[in-house]
């Protein structure tokens, strides 16, 4: 109990320490994140109505752990689309349909990364439980 404590504290203070990292700019729209993330990138900042559209995202972690990434998009016209993955290593690409439907307009989205609580606790692997976001958006045509 105490440890989870600690931990809960240790998150706090450092959520309100420093201020985002940037990552190097690309030809695609790269999000300026913060840890665990360490890059996060739309493969087309401009889509159409029915594409397929994908986001990358490299993690900052080192030892290969379980991270649950959930993507929810809002578009302009106040639709939303979830998109769920996992990724035992530190890279993944969530991929989606943009819907037939959506309003022309930003369409706006958030991803949410956190640990999934399972596997084996007895390598220091590090918290797998602490969720963090980032948000970003790309144009629907």
């Amino acid at each position: 109990m105490t440890r989870l404590i600690l931990l809960l504290c240790a998150c706090i203070i450092s959520a309100g320490c420093g201020g985002p990292s940037t990552v190097q700019p690309s030809s695609v729209d790269s999000i300026p994140v913060k840890a665990p993330f360490q890059s996060v990138v739309v493969a087309q900042p401009t889509i159409a109505r029915g594409g397929e559209q994908a986001i990358s995202v490299t993690l900052a972690q080192q030892a290969p752990t379980t991270t649950i990434l959930q993507l929810e998009i809002t578009y302009a016209g106040g639709a939303t689309q979830d998109v769920l993955d996992q990724t035992v290593g530190r890279t993944a690409t969530l991929n989606w349909q943009v819907p037939d439907d959506a309003k022309s307009g930003d369409a706006k989205f958030r991803l949410k990364s956190s640990g999934c609580g399972c596997g084996d606790r007895s390598s220091a692997t590090g918290p797998t439980d602490i969720e963090s976001m980032v948000e970003g958006h790309f144009f629907v045509q």
